[in-house]
């Protein structure tokens, strides 16, 4: 992440910024940013998530070609209701910015390539996730503690690739066996263990929590 990517709030992100980020995110250095639309401020959804999220749309193009990316800007909020967030050491920004930045590509060197395949199909590409408790101290003196800064940028699954499970149990004839729920329970105790065997560790970024 270069210095200009240390996004604070969803008005820094200008079509110039945009393109830069959106093509190291998708390794596309000929994409070109054409116009930014922000059609919905989705307010009050996600607030006890500790962020603010707005709808983008971008359109882009490349070697002649015009389309449009449907993204989710999440800004931590900015409220006086945010000081909870640092004062109680909560953290929520932070620790899905984390997620996304660093403990989801970690975990994925720690299961099969199969399980690390289907975790990267369930979860929304993210184009930056940048807190400024990534790099600020967290242990400091509460009194001195800022609040929490930063944007997720990841596409909006629901103009994207949404499945709807609910369409899924209409129409696979008798919704979820006992067998789905059997795998995806097994795969997520496989996941667990290996997110606990690197927390355990303590050294290199498992030390952050």
């Amino acid at each position: 992440m270069t210095s200009e990517e240390r996004v604070c709030k969803v008005s820094d992100l200008t079509p110039e910024l945009l393109q830069q980020i959106l093509r190291r995110s998708l390794a596309r250095p000929g994409l070109t940013v054409t116009g930014v639309r922000d059609p919905e401020e989705l307010g009050g959804i996600n607030t006890n998530y500790g962020s603010d999220l707005r709808k983008l749309v971008v359109s882009v193009e490349e070697e002649g070609v015009s389309r449009e990316l449907h993204l989710v800007a999440k800004s931590a909020l900015q409220s006086w209701a945010a000081w909870g967030n640092v004062w109680f050491n909560l953290f929520m920004f932070y620790r899905e910015a984390f997620w996304f930045a660093s403990a989801l590509p970690e975990l994925g060197k720690l299961v099969t390539d199969e399980q690390a395949s289907a975790l990267s199909e369930v979860m929304p590409r993210v184009h930056l996730a940048y807190c400024n408790y990534q790099e600020d101290d967290m242990a400091r003196c509460f009194i001195t503690k800022a609040k929490e800064k930063g944007v997720i940028l990841m596409e909006n699954l629901v103009q994207e690739n949404f499945v709807d499970m609910k369409v899924i149990e209409r129409t696979s004839g008798g919704g979820v066996k006992t067998a789905h729920m059997r795998m995806l329970l097994e795969g997520l105790a496989h996941f667990h263990g290996a997110w606990s065997v690197w927390l355990r560790r303590g050294v290199d970024l498992g030390n952050r929590y």
